[in-house]
């Protein structure tokens, strides 16, 4: 009964603590979340508005439609496969790793720069929006029905860390690729507003 307890008191702790750090780190989301949408707005004006209709668009079919969760798990069964020989990684990477989103991105790069090919076709970024916007959303969801507890102190705790890692995956991949996408103008925003948020934390409380 004693290790029991003890067991308890550390998933307990540990579940506080999670939900601690995401508390404190609440500041830090937005402010990627903020850098990461004015950065996408400074791409040209078809691009942007594609990129974003296609999260709307995935949005809605998933309210209303089909979820696409077979597209989904097909995706987290390729990169499980492809990461096979070391278990750990292969359990973490269908989730920091949207393959469908990385696959596209790799096409338009080989289409656009390298073969000079639909160029100013919107439709490269409908689509990186759409299959960003599913792969954040079900892993969401995944994340969120697999933690039992009242608070879901895990999800909250991994979901940000997922969240953050695919933010700053997108953003490596669209400044290697899209003309427009500044990694050094994003990073420079994202410090600047989480020390302004922190900033404005402290004077409120202290």
């Amino acid at each position: 009964m004693a290790q029991k307890a003890g067991f308890d008191f550390r998933s307990g702790f540990l579940s506080l603590l999670k939900f601690v750090v995401f508390i404190a780190i609440i500041p830090f989301i937005a402010a990627v979340t903020i850098s990461f949408q004015r950065e996408v707005y400074e791409l040209k004006y078809a691009y942007h508005h594609s990129f974003y209709f296609g999260v709307i668009t995935y949005v809605l079919l998933n309210l209303f439609l089909t979820d696409l969760n077979w597209l989904y798990k097909f995706g987290q069964s390729v990169s499980v496969e492809f990461f096979r020989f070391w278990d750990p990684l292969s359990k973490v990477i269908p989730y920091v790793l949207p393959i469908y989103t990385l696959v596209l991105i790799g096409a338009y790069y080989i289409t656009t720069q390298i073969l000079g090919q639909f160029v100013n076709s919107p439709f490269w970024f409908f689509m990186i929006g759409l299959t960003f916007a599913m792969h954040i959303i079900m892993a969401a969801r995944e994340l969120y029905e697999s933690d039992r507890a009242l608070f879901k102190p895990n999800y909250l705790f991994e979901m940000t860390l997922v969240y953050i890692v695919n933010i700053l995956l997108m953003v490596q991949l669209l400044n290697a690729t899209a003309l427009h996408f500044s990694l050094f103008a994003f990073v420079q925003t994202a410090v600047d507003l989480t020390q302004n948020f922190y900033r404005v934390m402290y004077l409120r409380f202290f």
